[in-house]
């Protein structure tokens, strides 16, 4: 039960501290949260209410039309208002905006680590002690889209844009905060792992149902893991959604915030049931023990094969990159050297149980393999044929059997009607049952 809580807590604190305090991961979020469309819906809906709020448009409008035009100002910026939201949304979805907003997201990082690693009493960041997204370049470029003049560009620039995010008065407690959740993204899995290795080392005897004990907890935290993200997303997205038209744009930005989370919950399930089948392999079922007897002339006296199909295997998980532990060397290497121990420890293991188990070629060698696959369909073959002979021969009995039914059937009703006598009736009875 701890290892399982401790699992859980363990999978929360490695999210928000690579979701926090990583700037690889940082930027992905952002980027996808940009490239989501229902976001860059309420983003140019709050950009458009930035510009209308912070630039007299109307004014711009009535500066540059001929005097007889000027009333026609205020309602021309009203009835634009829905063309510049629109040019906005477009705009958010092309490359260059899109390498905007990734370059804001990362100066806007890189501002929050300075703030949380600078351990010293004077803070020094580019925001000036504060983290800020700066979002002035997207919305120059977007009004640069527009032909707005250079001055109303200046104007934008200085006035609509910057989001303030954290400041440094709430830095002592921040940085607090990030040394413990460092701290315990490190401790926590290192001691599920300790209590993992210790449940398995201290089962002599029962080793196999300790591994399938550990698969199976991992499995349930990262199943519980997946559970927590789904009831506290709709709460979240209860609490930021004010209206129903904000909720889809919540709902995506909560789904790609906790996506890494996603990641490691499945990451955990999929390690989870690899220990788990591993122990069940090593077991004493019926199957697992039938299992180790057909593998045991390979293990035994075939380690080429047996390590150059796990080795075949991994090269597939790792192209194939299922979780983001295959992407990485350090995950690489530790499946590597976990998957090798285990074939080898499974090589001892079989090498004990069937001491007299011995490589054939000719019969264990993909020629006897083949040869034995040929044997058994064979003999499949010809049971298939027997049977479908036998009811053949059966039809054919029945077929024949048929005539004489009806001539008796006949010889009966007549014999009812009084048509033939006992004696007539015996004596032709006899004579077709004889035929």
């Amino acid at each position: 039960m701890l290892a399982a809580v401790l699992s859980v807590a363990a999978i929360f604190s490695v999210w928000a501290n690579r979701q926090l305090l990583d700037t690889g991961y940082w930027t992905r979020t952002n980027t996808k949260l940009l490239g989501n469309r229902a976001i860059q819906d309420q983003l140019s809906d709050y950009l458009t209410e930035q510009l209308y709020a912070n630039v007299d448009l109307a004014g711009e409008l009535r500066s540059g039309l001929p005097k007889e035009l000027k009333p026609l100002a205020a309602p021309a910026a009203g009835g634009l208002r829905p063309v510049v939201e629109e040019v906005i949304g477009v705009a958010l979805r092309t490359p260059q905006v899109q390498r905007l907003w990734r370059h804001a997201s990362d100066l806007a990082h890189a501002q929050f680590v300075a703030l949380i690693e600078n351990r010293s009493k004077v803070v020094r960041t580019p925001g000036g002690g504060a983290v800020v997204l700066d979002l002035r370049p997207i919305v120059a470029n977007i009004a640069n889209r527009f032909g707005t003049p250079a001055p109303v560009v200046a104007k934008l620039r200085s006035a609509v844009g910057e989001i303030t995010i954290l400041r440094s008065k709430t830095l002592k407690t921040m940085q607090g905060a990030a040394r413990g959740l460092h701290d315990l993204a490190i401790v926590l899995p290192a001691l599920v792992l300790a209590l993992f290795a210790l449940a398995v080392g201290l089962s002599r005897g029962r080793r196999s149902r300790a591994l399938v004990a550990v698969g199976a907890v991992a499995v349930a935290a990262g199943l519980a893991t997946l559970i927590v993200r789904s009831i506290a997303g709709k709460q979240v997205v209860d609490t930021l959604a004010s209206t129903d038209a904000v909720r889809p744009a919540a709902s995506a930005a909560w789904s790609i915030a906790t996506s890494v989370l996603v990641e490691i919950s499945v990451a955990t399930i999929l390690v989870g049931g690899l220990a788990a089948f591993t122990g069940l392999l090593g077991g004493r079922s019926q199957w697992a023990s039938a299992t180790r007897r057909w593998l045991a002339p390979y293990l035994r006296d075939r380690p080429d094969l047996a390590f150059g199909a796990v080795a075949v295997a991994l090269l597939v998980v790792f192209v194939w990159g299922p979780i983001a532990a295959t992407q990485k060397l350090v995950g690489i290497a530790t499946i590597t050297v976990l998957s090798l121990l285990g074939v080898e420890l499974l090589r001892r293991q079989t090498a004990a149980e069937f001491p007299s188990a011995r490589y054939v070629p000719e019969r264990d060698g993909l020629s006897g393999r083949v040869a034995d696959v040929r044997g058994v369909i064979g003999r499949r073959g010809a049971r298939l044929r027997a049977g479908v002979a036998g009811i053949a021969e059966e039809r054919r009995a029945r077929e024949l059997q048929a005539p004489a039914v009806d001539q008796l059937e006949r010889l009966a009703a007549l014999h009812a009607s009084g048509a033939l006598t006992d004696q007539e009736f015996a004596a032709a009875k006899r004579a077709i049952l004889s035929d």
